[in-house]
């Protein structure tokens, strides 16, 4: 998804995700997994980082698959926030019977992309 000569150095990239991250709990509310693929899409760690607490506040209500999105996202752009991994490991550990196969493998990758042993 992403375009040739496209880079997230480029200054209007810089602006646009300034801006989208500027009125992130707003524009976003409850749907910070679909921000954070698009940014593991770009491999653009910086606006991860900056999603990490909003999606610490949101990890509760999320989705199985939206658990696993926001991991493999965390994991693609190498942010290996310990708060955030144990909150999203408790999150699998809490629930694992309602996470499909897939939604495991997605959140096994993140976890391996950062190099982190599996929640206990």
């Amino acid at each position: 998804t992403t375009r040739r000569r496209f880079s997230t150095s480029l200054p209007l990239f810089q602006q646009y995700s300034r801006r989208l991250l500027q009125d992130v709990e707003s524009q976003f509310d409850g749907a910070v997994h679909l921000l954070l693929h698009r940014f593991g899409v770009l491999a653009h760690a910086p606006a991860v980082w900056r999603l990490v607490p909003l999606l610490q506040a949101q990890l509760p209500l999320m989705s199985p698959k939206q658990v696993a999105l926001s991991a493999w996202a965390l994991g693609r752009t190498l942010v290996n926030d310990d708060d955030a991994w144990v909150a999203l490991g408790s999150r699998i550990c809490s629930g694992v019977d309602d996470f499909t196969m897939a939604d495991l493998a997605m959140f096994a990758w993140g976890l391996a992309a950062v190099d982190r042993a599996p929640p206990q």
